[in-house]
Order: structure tokens, then sequence, then C-alpha cells
């Protein structure tokens, strides 16, 4: 039974894991308010400078289960074989698809494609009430629920629930008012973002290339565009965008080599500085943090939303488990059980994506000898391969109801 003005999950920032999150819950028979706070969205007209999202093959098994992926597929370029180089040095390696067994590795989408699905129809969730333009200013917790206050266009209004998700970004509120410990540690990087085209076709390869002070990723788009993810030192940035465009390529081209031919257009630039945040225990007294609210990645490994896309899994499948008693909801034991399904993959993803970073730019030779013989190793051992683009893939550990097609049931 459903008590009058209190729901039973509210979900606070309707981005991508929060309008997601929304998805798995409609017709779950929960009572489920979503605060979108509005603001910008995801240019939904194509153009040349389509910002890309790197999607793992666990994150489509997730968006099938949710009835989006279809509405993604037309724009989704998979990712066939990933190939890894340090450049100047003998070492590389390749994984294919053909190594797990799927058709693909993962996708790339553009980011408008994916903001555009995943908050068409919100507002006719079965089951989810969407307030829009909704400022949460502050919550407090009371008998056992969490009373939250709200600023709307029209008016302030306040909101009860069993249990909080904070979704709200890698500034969440809820997070700092809620007094959640953060780690947090800067690389003194930052990511210089934008798409080209190359004279030779990507043939769905993704690559990673480390060069000095940092790597250089270009992900195979639609359009035989490629989107590059250029890492540079923070101190290097201002100079780096500020080259016109054939400096850019130029530069660029350097680093990357000439796999894909001569680089012949470059779009727009945009940066970002590189840190890795870390929530340490993303879950206590009936709140969950999602997403970046929980945790932000240097983005060598491409994790940062499939990451998110694994809260949202999990919370759904604890809300399935724990929704017959509406007491359950928001219990202690539901948080535990949270954070034992969640820290293990947690734990691995960042410390694996920051031991990246730091061995990659670390000028040692010992190591430079140590980190090519590895890529060797991984090229040449097909278990071992295999391994390692599973973990990529997201298909490590236990998977996921959503994962495995069962939407609503346990």
């Amino acid at each position: 039974m459903h008590t009058a003005n209190i729901y039973d999950v509210v979900i606070s920032g309707a981005g991508m894991a929060g309008s997601a999150l929304a998805h798995a819950l409609s017709g779950s028979g929960l009572k489920v308010a979503l605060l979108d706070a509005g603001g910008a969205r995801a240019d939904a007209r194509a153009s040349f400078d389509d910002r890309a999202i790197a999607l793992a093959w666990n994150s489509r098994k997730v968006l099938e289960s949710l009835g989006l992926w279809q509405h993604l597929q037309a724009e989704a370029e998979p990712i066939k074989q990933v190939h890894i180089s340090d450049r100047g040095h003998f070492g590389f390696a390749r994984l294919h698809h053909q190594d797990v067994a799927c058709e693909a590795l993962g996708y790339v989408v553009p980011a408008r494609v994916l903001g555009t699905v995943l908050h068409t129809g919100l507002s006719a969730l079965d089951g989810i009430d969407l307030i829009a333009a909704a400022e949460l200013s502050g919550f407090q917790r009371i008998d056992g629920l969490i009373q939250l206050h709200i600023k709307t266009a029209e008016q302030a209004m306040s909101l009860q629930t069993r249990l909080l998700l904070a979704a709200d970004g890698d500034r969440s509120l809820i997070r700092e008012q809620g007094g959640f410990r953060l780690r947090d540690w800067h690389y003194d990087q930052a990511a210089v973002v934008c798409n080209v085209q190359t004279a030779l076709p990507h043939q769905q390869i993704a690559y990673e290339r480390f060069a000095g002070k940092g790597p250089l990723a270009m992900l195979p788009m639609s359009q035989n565009r490629s989107a590059m993810v250029w890492t540079v030192p923070q101190t290097s940035v201002a100079d780096v965008l500020q080259m016109n465009d054939s400096d850019f390529i130029q530069a660029s081209q350097k680093r990357f080599g000439f796999r894909l031919g001569r680089f012949q257009r470059v779009g727009q630039r945009h940066s970002y500085p590189l840190s890795m945040r870390v929530v340490e225990k993303p879950a206590q007294a009936g709140i969950i943090l999602l997403g970046n609210a929980a945790h932000t990645l240097h983005p060598v490994a491409g994790q940062g939303f499939n990451l998110g896309l694994r809260d949202v899994a999990a919370v759904h499948e604890l809300l399935l488990q724990h929704g017959s008693g509406d007491a359950a909801i928001g219990a202690e034991s539901m948080m535990q059980a949270y954070l034992q399904q969640r820290q293990l993959d947690l734990q691995l993803t960042g410390v694996a994506t920051d031991m990246l970073v730091r061995l990659f730019t670390n000028p040692l030779s010992p190591l430079k000898m140590a980190r090519n013989g590895a890529l060797l190793a991984l090229d040449l051992i097909p278990g071992l391969r295999s391994g390692v683009a599973r973990a990529g893939m997201g298909l490590l550990g236990r998977s996921s109801l959503l994962s495995r097609g069962m939407r609503h049931e346990i």
C-alpha cells in the first residue's frame, strides 16, 4: 500500500542516468517522482560536431531491456576492434569482437541522439510523476522518511520519499548536504575533444594511442568521422584550443600517426579538466548516489556513462527485490546490499582507469619496457585479450536483470 503524498522513490536529476532510471522503473508498481531541473539539453540537430558517447556492450543490453536501443541503433557506430599502442615504442595490442563472440565490443552514439531518446516520453511514463523546472534547495530526514524542499517556476513545495536517488551530476547538492565523503584528485590534464574527417575509412576501429604526456583516442562515428579525445597538460590546453585548423591537424597528426591517413577536416574543439572523483560509500540512510554524483573518471577507458548505467541497473534490481514492502525501500539493508553489489565494479573500474593514466604517462625507462611488454602479451594471448575485452564491455561479475532482458521480473 502506498501512503498518500509519500513517494517510494524520488529521482533528483533528469540527466542521462536519472532519465534511464525513470524508464527502468516505469510500470514497476512503485510510486516515483522525477525532478527535472531543465537547463541545457543536447542539440537535436545533426552536425559534423556531434559530441560522441561510447557505449559498452552491456549498456546496449540494458538499453534494449528499456525499449530504447531500437531508437539509437541507426546512428550507433559499432566498435569491432580496439587498437592500443604506445607512440615511439614497440608495444601494441588489438582487441577484436570475435574474441568475445559478440557483434561489437561497443558502440559510439551521438550525445544528441542518446539524450533525445532518453528524454522523449518522460512525462508519459507509467507511474512516474515528472516535476519540471524543479530545483532542489535542501532536504532533511524525518521519522524514517526524507523530506525534500523544492522550488518550481510556479511554487515552492515539499515531497516526502522513502528513497532519494541522487542523479544530480558532478556538483551534486545531495552529495554535499548529505555528508558523503568524496575522494578527489586532479591529473593536471585536460581533454580536448573534437571530430575529425580522415583520408582512410576507420573500419569501425577505435584507437587508443598513448603518446608522451597523455593519450589520444579516436572513436569511430558515422559518415567516416572519428571522435578525437586528446589528453594534454593543463598548462598547454589554451595553446591547443587557440591553434588554427591547419596547425591543430598537424600537431594531432604527429601524436596519432597515419593509421587513418591524413586528417582532412577538424571540427569545433572543446576542453574540460580531467580528474577522478569517487564517493567512498555512495549509499547511506535512504540516499543512493548515481552516475557523476558518485564518480567521475578519466576518459581513457571510456567508462563514464557505462559505469553510471550499471548503477542504474543495480538500483532497479534492488527496488524490485525490496518493493514488496514499503518499509524495506530505503532501509539500511537495502543500502548495504547496494554497496555490496556495486563495490567491486566501482573499485576495479576506478583503479584500472587511474593505473592506465599513471602507467602510460610515466617516463621511466623500466616502466616503458614493462608496459610495452604487457601490450605485446595482451595481443598474443587469446585468454588475456578476451578478459580485457570483457572488462571494457562491462561483462565481468554478476549480470544485472536489465542486462539479461528482465525489466520487471525477479
